[in-house]
């Protein structure tokens, strides 16, 4: 598979670099990127300067360059794994409009554990709803002190995905700093924690009065979005065009 990474000098292009060299099912060709560092593949800023041919493209770059990818995939054909996070509402947009065109994948998280994390979240919410026990819902997550957006995608994505069991009901909220208020049963709340090199912990407690239950997921290494973004990308290239999660695919 002739493969193209968007933000291939960054931690995460050079981790599937790495992985690259491991899994001979995939043969890097190109990257994009606007960094100045050596790379022993061609490097393209911007996108559409490359005249090199793909299967697919794997994207984790910034929200600006993710946009520009995506326009070059749009007029090339290629299909493409986006996780970037800090999307806009307009990026979004774009990115579902497009997908009648190409195969993409969105998510905010390539790895195996937060896959299943978020599956049990949802397990979890969906029995505390049909007994109708009383709860109440908080989500902790804590990354490295450079990482920019605030919460996370991954933290956003739980909530969005346990908030379906509730049909979008439950309130939505970004930590408790503006005044104070008593946890309510139709809220979930993201509180985000920056510090040291934390590669990446989520925790979801769902509070039952005398009872809690909690997830965590945590990762140690970066290379396990690097293997996750593979695995995902075999998934991926055997789809017809459409907007796909990790879920759906």
């Amino acid at each position: 598979m002739k493969l193209i990474i968007g933000g291939i000098l960054g931690k995460m292009g050079e981790k599937l670099q790495e992985c690259c060299k491991i899994d001979a099912s995939f043969q890097i060709v190109a990257g994009f990127d606007f960094l100045q560092k050596e790379c022993v593949y061609p490097i393209f800023n911007p996108p559409f300067d490359c005249d090199l041919s793909a299967d697919l493209v794997i994207d984790f770059s910034t929200p600006s360059t993710t946009e520009l990818i995506l326009d070059f995939c749009f007029a090339k054909k290629i299909p493409i794994l986006i996780a970037t996070t800090g999307l806009s509402k307009n990026q979004l947009a774009k990115i579902k409009k497009l997908s009648s065109e190409i195969p993409i994948l969105l998510t905010s998280n390539t790895s195996l554990g937060a896959f299943i994390t978020e599956n049990c979240s949802i397990s979890i919410a969906k029995s505390l709803k049909e007994e109708n026990i009383k709860h109440q819902i908080e989500i902790i997550e804590t990354h490295h002190n450079q990482k920019k957006d605030v919460p996370s995608g991954t933290a956003l994505s739980l909530a969005n995905s346990i908030n379906m069991v509730y049909n979008n009901q439950n309130s939505l909220l970004i930590g408790r700093n503006q005044g104070f208020s008593f946890p309510q049963n139709n809220e979930i709340c993201i509180h985000s924690l920056r510090g040291g090199n934390v590669v990446g912990k989520h925790e979801v407690y769902f509070f039952l009065g005398d009872e809690v239950i909690s997830i965590t997921h945590q990762v140690y290494d970066k290379k396990v979005f690097a293997w996750g973004a593979l695995s995902l990308a075999k998934k991926l290239i055997k789809h017809k065009n459409g907007l796909y999660s990790v879920q759906t695919v």
